[in-house]
């Protein structure tokens, strides 16, 4: 049996709760020991802000005080590049700290590192639950442009077809955000259904390369309404959007409406 003291109120949901106190309708879940059950208890804590909590452990019952809250009092970012502000993330400060908001805060970092040509970068993130206080410790590395990018090997395209999506130039700076642009543009021509880049950095440098799922090369689509005035209106389209090993298309729509 779980009992919670002090004056917080901790609410579990239905899977937290079979965790901590069993299932007897499962099989090796029908009782859970203390030791078990405060590790549980201990890491639901933490996700909702508690980070000291105390575990009484009895013959029959464990007593489990919550503490208080632990609330982000100072946010302090050591090793960024000279042209890069944290300004966006002093709204951390003030919430409860949660490993859910350490890892925000981290992937905030690492996206504006990422975005002005910082592709490598390393980011340390602590939090002391008694005080309060958050750091970062950036290692940004080096600046990266945009070089080779391996493609996806397929017998169904060219290779050489992914460069007619790329959002950037070779030797242009790396970033981030560009690499989600050429995904989505690969993704909006119905070639394939999933389109990501991984970025993977080694002490021989960074090496980008395309990942994509194929999907049917013919599309079909087909909408009906009604006009403002009342009138029925339908259109149908077809089209196949890898034609060829260059992948070349074609479509055909038909209209229709009542009034033609």
């Amino acid at each position: 049996q779980i009992q919670f003291s002090g004056k917080e109120k901790i609410s579990l949901n239905a899977m937290e709760t079979r965790l901590v106190c069993g299932d007897a309708a499962t099989e090796g879940w029908g009782q859970i020991p203390f030791n078990q059950a405060e590790s549980f208890l201990r890491a639901f804590l933490q996700q909702r802000g508690y980070q000291e909590p105390k575990f009484d452990p009895g013959p029959e019952v464990l007593t489990v005080d919550p503490g208080k809250k632990t609330f982000v009092r100072s946010f302090t970012v050591t090793g960024l590049p000279p042209e890069i502000k944290p300004g966006k993330l002093r709204k951390i400060k003030g919430q409860a700290m949660t490993p859910g908001l350490l890892d925000n805060a981290k992937a905030a970092l690492l996206g504006t590192l990422q975005n002005r040509g910082y592709a490598c970068p390393e980011i340390e993130m602590q939090g002391n639950g008694t005080t309060g206080e958050l750091s970062a410790e950036v290692r940004p590395g080096d600046v990266h442009v945009f070089s080779h990018i391996r493609p996806k090997k397929t017998d169904e395209v060219y290779p050489q077809i992914f460069s007619r999506y790329e959002a950037f130039r070779r030797g242009q700076r790396f970033d981030s955000r560009l690499l989600d642009l050429t995904a989505r543009r690969t993704m909006a021509d119905s070639l394939f259904l999933n389109a990501y880049f991984e970025v993977d950095c080694s002490t021989g440098g960074m090496v980008i390369t395309e990942r994509v799922t194929a999907g049917k090369p013919q599309l079909y689509k087909l909408g009906v309404g009604f006009d403002t005035e009342g009138f029925f209106i339908g259109k149908a389209q077809w089209l196949n959007s890898r034609l060829g090993t260059r992948s070349n298309s074609m479509g055909i729509s038909a209209y229709t409406s009542f009034r033609e």
